[in-house]
């Protein structure tokens, strides 16, 4: 009675556990794919649908990147329009920010393009060892054709023998790929859905690949007992007229391949154990090997889905309070205000150093800096050629460079004629003696004395500035100034970040 009731308890338990929240239980999906994996066809469509999923972060991932170049460029072009005022040093900040977006990019893409593509390099060599397994019968026994007839081969001979029997074995046609499990097409399309989850792979086995043992059976009269008298003559070499007249005769009854023990293999190792998702190592070699066995395919696989793609944001969709909290953006727009920011002092609200420099509001970079320059037409002439296109054309097409080059050059020397201050203002640049404040006080002048009772005398002198100033403009600006020196083609880094 007492065990009548424990069972009953354990039934009525066992039922509460799997119709609860608690103790539901679920098929694997993944597992159920994995199933369908039942001949050479299926294992193709189920790579198929792996390999496309890994092309395609290898396709998005160079897309990024050129979106990356083409926003690099845009507001490269955009900030050779500008002389040395606040705005170019804008325009330059957002060009920096978009340069070390485009080499973290790239950087990052070298470790996740290798094992993308030598994932699909070794999925296209295991397809193509299945597709020569489907088309092609390797496996079924192939009787004999023709007519056997003897031949005068004399090192297989005795003295006196008739000489040796040659019987023609006919070769396996290839034939029409005709997939068994094709209703399960869609299932193993879904494939790339479950790279997560995996931890063994269920694929056709390693024996299928090997070269099948032939057993040849042979039949023979004379010395060696043997009834011939119900083969034909396809099989027997001998003088007669039909078998059952033979008296002494070898021949051929059947050639049988024997047949591989596994069909797939259920238990091949995606992870290095079922409790980690680490993959198994794979060597450089293993990618190139002409025979892609079950491991080295698993251990590609894993490889190549371990590798995330990450989504390059593009310096223009993004928002200026969203810059405020990027580490490349605070340390560029401290470098750009190095009056405010001494390089030998540390500072404690970098997200300030990026609100004076861009602000901090929700609107996006292209809406507030580019909404207005990138339709604008840029028209120059080199050698003789005009060119007149918009900057967002400029931007992504051949001519960035040359573009580039001729506004630098435009507005270098309208800098050069015209002080940054009264590019600004309209009015002159306050001369080092007329400023009465300590923070007004900038290169090339310097503060002499204490903050209450100093003054703002020229650095070096009068002589060694009217010297240093034959030379060159200065770069002095008002309080809100920034030093702003003639920028190179970064351009051409950005070039040379693309060899990889």
């Amino acid at each position: 009675m007492t065990s009548t009731v424990a069972s009953r308890f354990t039934t009525l338990l066992a039922v509460f556990l799997i119709s609860t929240p608690y103790g539901e239980v679920e098929a694997d999906p993944s597992k159920d794919l994995l199933q369908k994996i039942t001949s050479p066809c299926s294992e193709v469509r189920f790579l198929k649908g792996i390999r496309a999923d890994l092309q395609q972060r290898l396709d998005n991932s160079y897309q990024q990147l050129n979106d990356l170049i083409d926003d690099a460029a845009l507001l490269k072009l955009a900030a050779a329009t500008y002389r040395t005022t606040k705005q170019a040093a804008q325009y330059q900040a957002l060009e920096a920010l978009a340069l070390a977006r485009l080499a973290e990019h790239k950087e990052g893409l070298k470790g996740r393009r290798k094992a993308w593509q030598n994932a699909i390099q070794v999925i296209d060599t295991r397809m193509g060892h299945l597709t020569l397994l489907a088309v092609t019968d390797l496996l079924s026994t192939t009787p004999p054709s023709g007519t056997a007839t003897s031949a005068a081969e004399s090192s297989y001979l005795t003295e006196g023998s008739a000489g040796a029997c040659t019987v023609s074995i006919p070769a396996s046609p290839p034939k029409a790929d005709t997939c068994p499990d094709a209703p399960d097409e869609a299932i193993l399309d879904g494939a790339a859905q479950h790279l997560d989850t995996y931890k063994t792979l269920t694929l056709v086995h390693d024996d299928q690949l090997k070269r099948p043992e032939l057993k040849i059976k042979a039949i023979a009269k004379g010395d060696v007992a043997g009834d011939p008298s119900t083969r034909k003559n396809a099989h027997i070499c001998g003088t007669f007229v039909n078998p059952g007249s033979v008296t002494s005769a070898v021949g051929v009854h059947t050639v049988t391949p024997t047949q591989p023990d596994h069909k797939t293999d259920a238990t091949v190792k995606f992870t290095t154990t079922t409790s980690t998702d680490d993959c198994a190592q794979l060597s450089s070699n293993d990618t190139k090997n002409l025979l892609q066995t079950t491991d080295k395919v698993a251990a590609a696989i894993c490889h190549g889905a371990r590798q995330k793609p990450t989504a390059g944001k593009k310096v223009t969709t993004t928002t200026l309070a969203a810059l405020t909290t990027d580490p490349n953006m605070q340390q560029i727009a401290i470098a750009l205000q190095p009056d405010k920011y001494p390089p030998n002092k540390e500072v404690e609200d970098k997200k300030q150093a990026v609100k004076s420099l861009l602000g901090d509001s929700d609107t996006t970079v292209s809406e507030l800096f580019l909404k207005t320059v990138r339709a604008n037409p840029v028209s120059y002439k080199i050698a003789g050629t005009d060119t007149s296109e918009p900057l967002r054309s400029l931007a992504s097409g051949s001519k960035v460079g040359q573009a580039a080059a001729t506004l630098y050059t435009k507005y270098a020397k309208q800098g050069a004629v015209c002080s940054p201050a009264t590019a600004e203002t309209g009015k002159a640049a306050l001369k080092c003696s007329e400023k009465t404040k300590k923070d007004e006080c900038h290169e090339p002048c310097e503060w002499k004395g204490t903050e209450k009772d100093g003054k703002c005398e020229t650095k070096g002198g009068e002589e060694g500035v009217k010297a240093e100033n034959d030379g060159k403009a200065t770069n002095t600006t008002g309080s809100n100034s920034f030093v702003i020196h003639k920028a190179p083609l970064l351009l051409a880094f950005s070039l040379l970040a693309l060899i990889f």
